[in-house]
Order: structure tokens, then C-alpha cells, then sequence
């Protein structure tokens, strides 16, 4: 697969990230390796898997997303400023659509459905289970729509990664049984 130098984005975070900019890699690869990594990351977890009604934890969804600030803040630290640096004709570089998608994506859902799931979860009464008190959860099918929207916007968010990396989407080839 080829390693294209300028990518279009395909997704958006509205007033944030358009859909219609570019996506313009360093020559030095320092971008492609922090892509790497972090498409690693975001494909290895529930996050961009989707959620079959009656399965899961919502809470386990939740943790997984707060996991993925100190994750990217590390990746950002170790290959530097340099792919964070304004790209030409306003091009977003590596480092403003990690932080965008933080700050846009998955902040707006971990700092409301945190607090709410905990204090329900504080509310379990003896002798049931936790996975049977998040599904009696009032606020569950809402959770769970927010959480949708935001694993789709990783979805896409993960496919611009590997593209960026010239590797084929793993999550979705891991899925293929002739290349098992």
C-alpha cells in the first residue's frame, strides 16, 4: 500500500476539523511513526469496536477512551514538537488532530458519562452483579448512542492513521477469514 505525503481527512469535529482539509506528513517520518503508534493503540481497543447490545461494560468503553489521553500525551512527547509545527495552506499536522481528537471527541464523553456511570455504580446493591446493574442503569441506551459516536469518529480517525502508515486497516483485515 502506498504512503501518501497528503491525505484528505475523513472525518470532522464541527467548528474544529473539517472533513474537506488536508492532512499534509513531515518529509522526516517522525508523523508516520506517531501515527503507528497511536493507530496501534486505538485499534487495540473496545473503542473503535462496536458495541453489541447486552455486551460489554459501558464502563470499560469509558476507561479505555480516558486511557487514550496519557497514551497520546506520551506519544506527542517522544517524537516532539516537530509534528505538531503549522503545516502550508493551513494543513493539519499529527500533533492538532491527536490533541482535537482528545479535546473534541472523547473529552465531551468522558467528562459527562464518568461522573454519572460512577455515581450509579456507587448505588449497586448487594448481591448484584456490576454488569447487571449497568444494564438496570436509566441512562444506558443514552450512553451508549454518545459512546457510538464517538467510536465512529475513531473508526475514522484509526482508518486516517493507517492509511498514513500505508498499512491496510488491521482491524478490519484481522476480520477476513482468507488471511487467517
Amino acid at each position: 500500500m502506498k504512503r501518501p505525503n497528503d491525505l484528505k481527512i475523513g472525518f470532522g469535529v464541527p467548528g474544529i476539523l473539517s472533513a474537506e482539509s488536508t492532512w499534509k506528513l513531515d518529509d522526516t517520518g517522525k508523523e508516520r511513526e506517531a501515527a503507528w503508534e497511536l493507530y496501534v493503540e486505538l485499534i487495540t481497543r473496545a473503542l473503535v469496536v462496536k458495541m453489541a447490545p447486552g455486551t460489554g461494560f459501558v464502563r470499560e468503553y469509558l476507561t479505555s477512551a480516558h486511557q487514550m489521553f496519557g497514551i497520546t500525551r506520551d506519544i506527542l512527547r517522544r517524537h516532539g514538537s516537530d509534528i505538531a509545527r503549522p503545516k502550508p495552506d493551513g494543513a493539519y499536522s499529527f500533533g492538532l488532530l491527536a490533541v482535537a481528537t482528545l479535546n473534541h471527541v472523547i473529552r465531551p464523553r468522558t467528562e459527562k458519562w464518568h461522573p454519572l456511570l460512577a455515581a450509579w455504580e456507587a448505588e449497586r446493591p448487594e448481591g448484584r452483579t456490576p454488569l447487571d446493574h449497568e444494564r438496570a442503569w436509566p441512562q444506558l441506551a443514552e450512553c451508549q448512542a454518545d459512546l457510538e459516536a464517538m467510536r465512529v469518529t475513531l473508526e475514522r480517525w484509526a482508518a486516517l492513521l493507517a492509511q498514513a502508515c500505508g498499512v491496510p486497516e488491521l482491524d478490519v483485515a484481522a476480520d477476513r477469514p482468507d488471511l487467517a
